[in-house]
């Protein structure tokens, strides 16, 4: 074989694979446009689809036989092609579908996903026994369903077995999953699949390729090994620039509430928010933060805010609490940033045409999006007016406790006579003690209350050291100031780092990188300690959603920085470098995390998401997200250093290193976090792949950053420029797999809150 096809082969494979990444990029849009069944019909499923990766699997291989590879080289490529595989056997020969099981009832039949409408049968037949869900104590947020089942065999054998969220049951080459129940509680509805070839073969294929990337890392002939000894890494460096923020707020007027002290009673009292049974506070903050996009107004607490709205509804109706961020609301309604219920309301309510376009008419223009925003925050004030939000009386009902409002306490049967008239009158009358100016006798009432919920609820109300912790939390918004310092310890670093540079002077000021790493250890102390006690609050890792994963990026970023900053700095410009990108990276993440878009709302995880594969997955990618922007912070330094200086051949190679060191880990921890992720959703649900955006955008992400990583094929890409460039356009990839899908597309990733 001569050396023009193998030459053909290199370029059919990485045309063929850009090809696709475009391909699956457009396939996401098309599917938000046009629904998934589309997506799946005329592109995941198509013929064409397959044929161009199994075009990219084998021309690949043609060209790596031109060269003599390194052993983990070949491992990885070939785990690849084993995966692929994996995939083309699934599609051919699995099968799945859904079976709807009553208690008591037998089948052998059900409803195949192959074909809408098509009954197939089964090996055996199935009998659910029983069928139970577990609930979260005081709550009716489901913690597990679990469905107990008979198997019965044509032979006569019989194998019993149950079946809950993340627990499979194997049979016969069939593998059910939980999936649903029947409202009534007596029905179950299970997934099956039958997959026994390809999803082994992709397993095999996931074990493969994760002992490659590690071998990748490790291997003394490896790329990153050799980029660890580049000379390249002995001299200095510059660093790079982001920006600082501020926030504005409006002063609160005079307005009548309770008294710090008594507010601060009522926060200490129990209610059901959020799936959980948490203190007051909790709610108070996040209805505040809400409303005003802080936890606070003015001089008064939140605590003090709901209970102002809570007995003195008219006066707050005054107050300008409520934050209006749309300039086009602001213009089009003279209303103020921070403006009232009451400027809401003349003759009739002034956002009505706006919300019903949005929610009636389906106009997704931005000001109707803003409208329906501020009509949330209205709709809070209602909720709260009538009592909704205060779900405070505990009590038993069928041997399951729940809880009720002051207003559902009326009609509620299951209070003894003497509870009963409890609940019926000690809201009322702490509300008349409240608006008499009665307030001592408002702390009795609150009193009370707090003893008739220990007493009645007491297996639902959290221990003393999770009630602490929560308090802690509540009490210091450590997200919120971090970002601030960070921003601005990054900021002053670089600043000192690039004048030092402007100067030809020296970076070697040991006092300066001491107070650097000395700050970033304290910051990073304080996270760790702000999501220790999220932690204990939530009772699991905190990684499910949006706010948390911030948290998760900008704790892994400073632990980064501080190891590979640990001990003397014997390249004080690197060390400088790499201190000014662990700060600004904290920052950045935690700003975003800050934003009003996420919510830091502390929820139970739904019963899917409670296993140890999903922390692990989402935890890996998020190292991959903080290293790769890491590689972004390279290549912004160093477009700003070459327009700044035109001696910047060399400060550029430098770069390109730093930022490949940065890449090679990165692409390893994303890839197997995207695969781990398989293996969890194919042990949840029994699909390890589904063209869901998030999956297919991570998969998009991690084949953009390969490219790269394959320099030495790509003569273009060991240009420092070309690399920094294309670093720069990627890193959209990043954004779009992390924002993008959360917040515009849609799928069973989309966690924007």
């Amino acid at each position: 074989m001569n050396h023009p096809t193998f030459l053909r082969a290199k370029r059919i494979a990485f045309g063929v694979l850009a090809a696709l990444i475009v391909i699956m990029a457009a396939a996401t849009f098309l599917e938000h446009k046009y629904g998934t069944p589309f997506a799946v019909r005329y592109i995941y499923n198509a013929w064409w689809f397959g044929l161009l990766w199994a075009v990219v699997g084998a021309s690949g291989i043609v060209w790596l036989r031109r060269f003599k590879r390194p052993l983990h080289v070949w491992l990885l490529h070939t785990s690849l092609l084993v995966i692929l595989i994996g995939a083309a056997v699934s599609f051919f020969t699995s099968r799945s579908g859904q079976i709807h099981l009553r208690v008591g009832k037998s089948t052998d039949m059900y409803q195949s996903g192959e074909q809408v409408g098509s009954v197939e049968h089964l090996p055996f037949t199935v009998t659910l026994l029983d069928f139970d869900v577990a609930y979260r104590n005081g709550t009716d947020m489901a913690m597990d369903y679990t469905s107990h089942i008979r198997l019965t065999d044509k032979d006569g054998s019989v194998t019993e077995g149950t079946i809950s969220m993340n627990n499979v049951l194997s049979h016969g080459g069939v593998r059910f999953y939980q999936m649903s129940y029947d409202s009534d509680g007596q029905g179950s509805i299970l997934a099956l699949r039958m997959d026994r070839w390809g999803m082994a073969l992709s397993y095999t294929g996931y074990v493969l390729f994760f002992i490659a990337l590690i071998w990748m890392l490790f291997s003394p002939h490896g790329a990153f090994r050799n980029l660890l000894r580049s000379p390249l890494l002995k001299k200095g460096l510059t660093a790079i620039a982001l920006f600082a923020t501020a926030t504005l707020g409006a002063a609160a007027q005079t307005a009548t509430t309770l008294p710090r002290d008594v507010a601060d009673d009522f926060g200490r009292l129990y209610v059901v928010y959020g799936g959980r049974v948490c203190p007051v506070q909790t709610l108070a903050q996040e209805f505040t933060s809400k409303l005003y996009g802080a936890p606070s107004y003015g001089d008064y607490t939140a605590e003090q805010v709901v209970t102002g709205w809570l007995f003195w509804p008219d006066e707050w109706n005054k107050e300008p609490i409520i934050k209006v961020k749309s300039n086009s609301l602001r213009s089009e309604f003279a209303l103020d940033r921070y403006s009232s219920f009451n400027d809401f309301f003349m003759t009739d309510y002034r956002l009505a045409a706006l919300v019903k376009d949005y929610y009636y008419h389906g106009n997704r223009s931005s000001i109707c999006k803003d409208a329906a925003d501020i009509d949330d925050k209205l709709q809070l004030i209602y909720s709260l007016r009538r009592g909704e939000l205060f779900i405070f009386f505990p009590t038993q009902q069928d041997g399951q406790s729940y809880w009720v409002t002051p207003t559902e306490a009326f009609g509620a049967e299951s209070f003894s006579p003497t509870d009963s008239l409890f609940v019926r009158n000690v809201f009322g009358q702490i509300f008349q003690d409240a608006k008499a100016g009665k307030f001592d006798a408002v702390k009795q009432g609150i009193a009370a209350i707090a003893k008739f919920q220990q007493k009645h609820g007491q297996s639902a109300i959290p221990d003393a050291q999770t009630v602490r912790a929560e308090r802690l939390y509540n009490a210091f918004p450590v997200a919120t100031w971090l970002f601030r310092i960070d921003l601005a310890i990054g900021l002053v670093l670089f600043v000192w780092l690039l004048v030092r540079i402007a100067r030809r002077q020296s970076a070697r000021q040991p006092w300066v990188l001491g107070l650097a790493k000395g700050g970033l250890l304290l910051s990073f102390l304080a996270l760790t300690y702000y999501v220790t006690l999220r932690t204990i609050v939530s009772g699991h890792v905190p990684l499910s959603n949006g706010y948390e994963t911030m948290l998760a990026i900008a704790w892994c970023g400073m632990l980064l920085t501080l190891i590979v900053t640990l001990g003397p700095a014997r390249h004080h410009s690197l060390t400088a470098l790499l201190l000014s990108f662990g700060y600004l990276v904290a920052g950045f993440f935690l700003l975003v995390a800050s934003l009003g878009q996420m919510s830091p709302q502390i929820t139970p995880l739904v019963p899917v998401l409670s296993s140890p594969l999903l922390s692990i997955h989402v935890s890996l990618i998020m190292v991959a997200y903080m290293l790769l922007s890491f590689t972004f912070l390279c290549s912004v330094t160093a477009l700003i250093v070459r327009i700044s200086s035109r001696r910047d051949d060399d400060m550029q190679e430098r770069l390109q290193v730093v930022s490949r060191i940065f890449l090679m880990p990165a692409l390893t921890f994303l890839g197997l976090g995207i695969f781990i992720g398989a293996v969890w959703a194919g042990e949840s649900w029994g699909r390890y792949w589904g063209w869901d955006p998030k999956e297919t955008w991570a998969l998009i992400t991690m084949l953009v950053y390969a490219i790269p990583a394959h320099a030495s094929s790509l003569p273009a890409l060991r240009r420092p420029a070309t690399y920094h460039l294309y670093i720069l356009v990627a890193f959209a990839c990043v954004l779009m797999t992390y924002f993008g899908v959360n917040y515009y597309l849609t799928g069973l990733h989309s966690y924007a809150g």
